[in-house]
């Protein structure tokens, strides 16, 4: 209940907020992919009772008339479940090449085989066409982060 209302407590058995940390960093990732991976990282969760907050920083891009594109989180090649899948939309209902800054962010604890053990775990970033035909482009130009981190789950 507190998770789902973003509740800031947490329980005295997990003493620090961040238990485990880890990034990458892409240099003008350029990818015109408008279905698939865009990038992949490895993690190494230190406890089953924790959540991840996965963060996804870069430019995206949009072009055609109609459709939108999707970029979305994959937790060992699986959606999020709980609380909510980690996904976001651009629609533009115009032709242009614009550049947007794009921020994905949000904690998962579980996907729909359950929750997310401790151990050797893949963080990927995806993108596809979503409501129609999509020309999609990520990273143009700038530096895209991945990021995650280990946290305490709020009780």
């Amino acid at each position: 209940s507190d998770f789902k209302n973003g509740g800031g407590r947490y329980s005295k058995r997990c003493a620090r907020t961040t238990i485990g940390y880890a990034y990458k960093t892409w240099k003008a990732l350029n990818s015109d992919i408008d279905s698939g991976q865009l990038v992949r990282m490895p993690f190494t969760k230190k406890r089953r009772d924790t959540d991840l907050r996965v963060t996804w920083a870069s430019t995206i891009r949009k072009d055609k008339r109609y459709g939108a594109g999707m970029w979305y989180i994959l937790i060992d090649g699986r959606p999020c479940k709980t609380p909510a899948p980690l996904d976001e939309l651009l629609f533009q209902d115009s032709a242009t090449n614009t550049h947007v800054p794009g921020l994905l962010m949000g904690y998962c604890r579980a996907t729909d085989r359950g929750v997310i053990g401790k151990g050797r775990h893949s963080i990927t970033v995806m993108v596809k066409q979503k409501h129609g035909p999509a020309d999609l482009y990520s990273g143009y130009d700038t530096t895209s982060t991945l990021e995650v981190r280990e946290v305490c789950q709020p009780f």
